[in-house]
């Protein structure tokens, strides 16, 4: 038997629940660099409890970072600007990309861009202002009417977190960690693994690590979109239907008044 130990967020009581498998969804660790796209709650959690547990980790030094996040905020700037016909620009108002990737140019690779951005920057042709060096998305050149109807949801955002009206001017932004490619090693049907003495992988079958919390060996360590689309296949759909049988009885708590708590939040 596993479980885990938790607190009652109505009382502050701490709780112990026992299980027949341990399930870790607890996302990624991109707050720990300063600009991400991540939710504050993205510390790393998951990956600290599977150490601490004696579980292993891997790929930890591999991340994917979004090219343009609002500088200074974080939040995500969809390709889909540079789809609709944005660019990118420099300090000297070039247009960098035709540099990197002379025919995809903006609609580069995720990895491309970041990269071409972070070169412009370091060589000391990135934008500066209060949210430190960054680079400018223009979109203007669209307009209003293009911008309101194609992309309503960048406006809203640049005039929230960058206090700018792409419809006027452009957006300053900067590469944003995006995903955590690295954690707990897993197998395609959802549980975790670790090595033996002789170097072999062995199942560790009460651990499932879903969700962003796994590290597949066949994982693209770019993140490429596609990839990420069939790795939450096997990472949420498949472990479900797999273990659905073992979820049939409910993971009984240590206290009765756990329990008690318990049959009020399941109701």
């Amino acid at each position: 038997m596993v479980g885990t130990t938790a607190i009652c967020i109505e009382t502050g009581e701490v709780v112990y629940f026992k299980a027949k498998a341990t399930v870790l969804a607890t996302g990624g660790a991109g707050r720990i660099y300063q600009s991400t796209t991540n939710a504050h709650i993205n510390t790393g959690d998951g990956v600290g409890m599977a150490l601490r547990a004696g579980v292993p980790v891997q790929d930890m030094e591999m991340w994917q970072f979004h090219p343009t996040g609002i500088a200074g905020a974080g939040v995500l700037v969809t390709e889909g600007c540079r789809g609709e016909g944005g660019y990118l620009l420099n300090k000297h108002g070039e247009r960098f990309m035709e540099r990197y990737a002379p025919n995809a140019k903006d609609l580069a690779g995720r990895d491309v861009v970041a990269r071409s951005i972070m070169i412009e920057i370091r060589e000391g042709r990135g934008c500066d202002g209060p949210w430190g060096p960054h680079v400018k998305l223009k979109l203007d050149h669209l307009g209003k009417e293009v911008l309101e109807s194609r992309l309503p949801g960048i406006l809203e955002l640049s005039r929230t977190f960058a206090h700018v009206d792409p419809v006027k001017e452009p957006i300053p932004v900067i590469p944003t960690c995006h995903y955590m490619m690295g954690g707990i090693p897993t197998k395609v049907t959802g549980q975790a693994l670790t090595v033996n003495e002789k170097g072999e992988d062995v199942v560790i079958p009460v651990c499932l690590p879903w969700a962003k919390s796994p590290a597949y060996r066949y994982t693209a360590p770019t993140a490429w979109v596609a990839t990420r689309c069939w790795i939450w296949w096997y990472s949420v759909v498949l472990p479900v239907c797999i273990y659905r049988n073992l979820w049939r009885s409910r993971a009984r708590a240590v206290t009765p008044a756990n329990r008690m708590w318990m049959r009020r939040w399941s109701a």
